[in-house]
C-alpha cells in the first residue's frame, strides 16, 4: 500500500475531503466510565479503501506543510464534532487530537486558537497528544514557548509512546505535560533500570 501514497496524493485527498475521523471512547480503567474521545484520522480513498494513520504518518513526516495542513483541519472537525456533542448533552470529558506540527511554536498556537474559534469549543475540551519524536523536532525554546501557550488556556497536553529516555524526562520536567502514553514493557524497563540506579 505504501507505494500507492505519496505526499501529493494526500494533499489532494485533503482538499477533495477524502479524509474523515472515526471516534474512539477512551474509560476509567477503575469505574469502566467514559473519560474523553480520541479522534483517529483515516483517508477513504477511492481506489485504496480506508487507509489508516498508520500509513500516513510516514509521508506527513517528510512534509511540514502537509503535517500542518492536516493537524489544522483535524482540530477543527474533531472539536466542531466535540463542541455540538457537547451542546446536546453528550458528556465525555475531552477530545483529543494528535498532532505533528507542534514544534512550529507560534504557528501552531495560532492554528489551534483558529480551531478554538470555528468551533466555538472551550479550550479545555481540546487534549493534544504528540508523539515521542516531536520533543526533538525542533529547538526546546520553541518547545516550551508552544506548551506554555497551549496549558495557559487549559488545553490538555500529552505525550504519546514515551520513551523514558534521559534526555526525554529532561525535557517532558520542562514542559507542562498531563500525561504520558506508554506501552507496559517500556514502563517495567525503567522501573527496572530505576531500582539498579537505586542500588548503586
Amino acid at each position: 500500500m505504501q507505494k500507492n501514497i505519496t505526499t501529493q496524493r494526500l494533499f489532494t485527498a485533503l482538499s477533495d475531503k477524502e479524509l474523515i475521523l472515526h471516534y474512539q471512547p477512551i474509560l476509567e480503567a477503575d469505574s469502566g466510565e467514559l473519560s474523553g474521545i480520541e479522534s483517529l484520522v483515516r483517508w477513504q480513498s477511492p481506489d485504496l479503501g480506508l487507509v489508516t494513520a498508520k500509513h500516513l504518518v510516514p509521508f506527513l513526516l517528510q512534509d511540514e506543510s502537509l503535517s500542518a495542513a492536516l493537524d489544522g483541519w483535524t482540530m477543527r472537525e474533531a472539536l466542531i464534532q466535540a463542541a455540538m456533542w457537547k451542546r446536546q448533552g453528550f458528556r465525555f470529558g475531552s477530545m483529543a487530537v494528535n498532532v505533528l506540527s507542534w514544534y512550529r511554536g507560534r504557528g501552531f498556537v495560532t492554528m489551534v486558537a483558529e480551531a478554538l474559534a470555528t468551533s466555538g469549543a472551550d479550550p479545555r475540551l481540546l487534549a493534544l497528544e504528540a508523539h515521542n519524536t516531536m520533543l526533538s523536532a525542533g529547538p526546546l525554546e520553541v518547545l516550551l514557548h508552544t506548551t506554555h501557550a497551549l496549558a495557559k488556556q487549559g488545553i490538555t497536553l500529552a505525550i504519546d509512546h514515551f520513551s523514558w529516555q534521559p534526555v526525554d524526562l529532561d525535557k517532558v520536567m520542562q514542559i507542562p505535560v498531563h500525561f504520558v502514553k506508554s506501552d507496559a514493557k517500556t514502563l517495567d524497563d525503567w522501573q527496572e533500570a530505576d531500582k539498579a540506579k537505586a542500588k548503586k
